[in-house]
């Protein structure tokens, strides 16, 4: 699993650790970085303090977490917000991102998605953890 970055992440952003999900909530870059070396901290919707970064791991985009975060199967496609941003599923734990028919990006994690969708739509993609 890839590690996460501080400066990949928004408040808002789903993470995982131990297969449980959390919500980012804050986030602290931290500036110190010799005198500390697990870098950055972060405050999520199950902590009640500042924990470190490296203890999470991203959430792999897969068919069962993007209907999760309310993308609707077509025949061969995902969809959501009326059909103008789409996924396309790749054999390789990839998917190909198309807004308006026209692909833009290729995305793994489910921060990242909810990042590229925030950017191009300015609408949040909220996790629905009983899906």
């Amino acid at each position: 699993m890839e590690k996460l970055n501080s400066s990949d992440l928004m408040t808002g952003n789903y993470i995982q650790k131990d297969g449980i999900i959390h919500q980012v909530t804050s986030i602290v870059d931290n500036q110190n970085k010799k005198k500390h070396k697990a870098s950055d901290i972060i405050k999520t919707d199950k902590t009640s303090e500042y924990v470190f970064l490296n203890h999470f791991e991203p959430i792999l985009i897969t068919k069962d977490n993007i209907k999760k975060i309310g993308f609707h199967k077509l025949i061969t496609s995902y969809s959501i917000n009326e059909g103008e941003y789409n996924l396309d599923i790749i054999t390789n734990g990839l998917v190909k991102v198309r807004i308006h028919g026209q692909e833009i990006t290729e995305l793994k994690y489910i921060h990242e998605l909810q990042n590229n969708f925030y950017w191009n739509t300015r609408k949040k993609l909220i996790f629905n953890k009983k899906k």
